[in-house]
């Protein structure tokens, strides 16, 4: 088993609010095949956490490794082929004027992902039934789909 991400000391702190408040030191390694959770009171620091590990902000202090290699090494799109973010608020991954189907497809678009719409199509297919989801449920604009729902689909 390798490993896949590893914080060193992460620190980051808030210069915006009046406490200066501060995440961290953290520290720990995630392998293969494990899975963590983030659990803390209101306002503790877990969605900067979640921030920090997603490169949506950059840590003050610490390193971050995703496969064993430096966060900075990875291009902005590579990064994000390897890591996905949900928010808390899955309704709000998706354009609430367009199906979740159209934003799915969007993303094999963007990232080339697969070469014609039909591989395309095929590859969403598979992804559907990974996270049982009907297809036809994922026509619907994400206001329709329940938030578990649209949670697996982001």
């Amino acid at each position: 088993m390798g490993t896949i991400l590893t914080c060193k000391d992460l620190i980051f702190t808030h210069r915006h609010s009046a406490s200066g408040m501060q995440v961290g030191p953290i520290s720990f390694k995630l392998e293969e095949g494990e899975s963590f959770g983030i659990v803390g009171e209101s306002g503790s620091g877990k969605t900067s956490l979640s921030h920090l590990l997603c490169r949506f902000i950059k840590p003050h202090q610490g390193q971050l490794y995703l496969q064993s290699r430096p966060y900075e090494d990875f291009s902005t799109k590579e990064f994000y082929q390897t890591i996905q973010y949900i928010d808390q608020h899955p309704h709000a991954s998706f354009h609430p004027a367009r199906s979740v189907y159209s934003s799915l497809m969007e993303v094999c678009d963007h990232f080339d992902q697969e070469a014609t719409k039909a591989e395309k199509e095929k590859a969403i297919e598979a992804v559907l039934e990974a996270v049982h989801l009907n297809r036809q449920l994922v026509k619907q604009r994400p206001q329709f789909l329940s938030g578990g729902e649209c949670q697996r689909a982001a």
